[in-house]
């Protein structure tokens, strides 16, 4: 499966060179294999509904975050190929979050997003004490420089 998550970034980033007067034959290979994509994810996430319940019970595909955000890019893709003809571009936005189903293939990749989750506070925290010490330089910078530099040595005509 990670192999179609690349495909299908790859093609993300192969559409961003697309322009309206691109030749058709491109424009139809991205939508087919937007379609196709679409599909491959869509069954995984059945076939993951199916083996392991949706939202009642212990263990089931609903009862984990990361099954979550699968589940909605799943559902993000499917509003997207309903709604082709739509031109909405936050739908289109959604798209983006596709290469973001690596993380819920790879363990420690999983480890490292929850760590960074959890640190968010902590780096709020010293980032605060980081622009208190900032404001604090630049308001000695302030006073001890004020009109030093201040002073034009042109002549005029």
């Amino acid at each position: 499966m990670l192999i179609i998550i690349l495909c299908s970034s790859a093609k993300l980033a192969f559409d961003t060179y697309l322009t309206p007067d691109s030749p058709d034959y491109l424009n139809s290979f991205s939508s087919i294999a937007d379609y196709v994509f679409n599909a491959m994810f869509i069954t995984e996430c059945l076939m993951k509904v199916i083996s392991q319940g949706f939202v009642v019970g212990e263990g089931t595909y609903l009862g984990s975050s990361w099954n979550k955000l699968d589940f909605f890019i799943v559902c993000t893709s499917l509003l997207d190929m309903m709604m082709s003809g739509v031109n909405l571009s936050i739908i289109k936005l959604m798209r983006t979050l596709r290469p973001l189903r690596i993380i819920t293939r790879n363990e420690d990749m999983k480890v490292m997003v929850s760590s960074l989750a959890q640190s968010i506070v902590g780096i709020f925290n010293v980032l605060i004490i980081c622009l208190c010490v900032f404001l604090m330089f630049a308001i000695l910078g302030m006073n001890l420089l004020q009109g030093k530099l201040d002073f034009c040595n042109v002549t005029g005509n």
